[in-house]
């Protein structure tokens, strides 16, 4: 199961776009309404909120975790990344060159945007 989180609906485009490119495969949507925007929180706040809901869809039966909202993936990826249980894959939702990366597999999900998923 593939657990998304954004921190409100936008990830919603980043569900349709996984369907699209694996149908049939289950997905679990947190979209964090209660707390939403993530944008002007301070960082130790934004790094809370997304081990909480890491955890939360990992508790729930995920496998994999893409990190849809750029707010948690800028600030939060590598802690998430460390605190995660080893064999799960964390992946983050980034602009194109932002975040350079070692050895990705990079899946287009708009124009601008793409998924980089970190090979371990």
């Amino acid at each position: 199961m593939i657990g998304i989180y954004d921190s409100g609906i936008g990830g919603l485009t980043v569900v349709k776009a996984i369907t699209e490119i694996i149908p049939g495969y289950d997905i679990i949507y947190f979209g964090d309404t209660a707390r939403t925007p993530y944008g002007n929180k301070s960082p130790e706040t934004v790094i809370e909120y997304a081990v909480q809901n890491t955890t939360f869809l990992l508790n729930n039966g995920a496998k994999i975790i893409v990190m849809a909202c750029n707010t948690a993936s800028s600030v939060a990826f590598d802690i998430v990344e460390k605190r995660s249980r080893a064999s799960k894959k964390i992946v983050r939702l980034c602009r194109f060159m932002d975040i350079p990366q070692v050895e990705t597999c990079t899946v287009p999900i708009h124009k601008c945007i793409s998924i980089n998923i970190i090979i371990q």
